[in-house]
């Protein structure tokens, strides 16, 4: 007769003293229900985590080689600005001999300048003794 009203009516008996464990049993089923739900959610939210990690793992290994190539395409160019200097420096080396032995003798201190004329035959002493523009002197 009980099993008849559990299967058919889905009706469950019980006295005074089995109803407080019943209703613990209950309340325990309810709770591991709650806890398996949260675990499920906190097992999709640690599956975007994982994903979200790996693609920062792929971005970071990304930024290392990038950095590496940055960091050769610098050592090159480091190579070619010594190795630039240092033919220059050859260069300066040559042209500071060839330079000295190309100026004109400086005995009158004028370091090879010498007074312009101008298109009238006149000597132009730099302006020096010009008067300012507008004022007749």
């Amino acid at each position: 007769m009980i099993e008849r009203l559990q299967s058919e009516c889905n009706v469950t008996l019980c006295s005074p003293t089995t109803l407080a464990a019943y209703l613990n049993a209950l309340q325990m089923g309810f709770r591991t229900l709650a806890v398996q739900k949260q675990s499920q959610e906190i097992a999709k939210l640690l599956a975007v985590v994982r994903k979200q990690f790996q693609m920062f793992g792929m971005d970071l290994g990304k930024l290392e080689r990038q950095l590496d190539s940055a960091k050769t395409a610098l050592a090159r160019t480091r190579q070619r600005t010594q190795a630039l200097d240092s033919r220059l420096k050859s260069i300066d080396a040559a042209s500071d001999a060839e330079i000295l032995a190309e100026l004109p003798d400086d005995s009158d201190g004028q370091l090879g300048l010498r007074e312009a004329e101008t298109d009238d035959g006149r000597q132009d002493d730099g302006g020096a003794g010009a008067a300012p523009l507008g004022i007749a002197g």
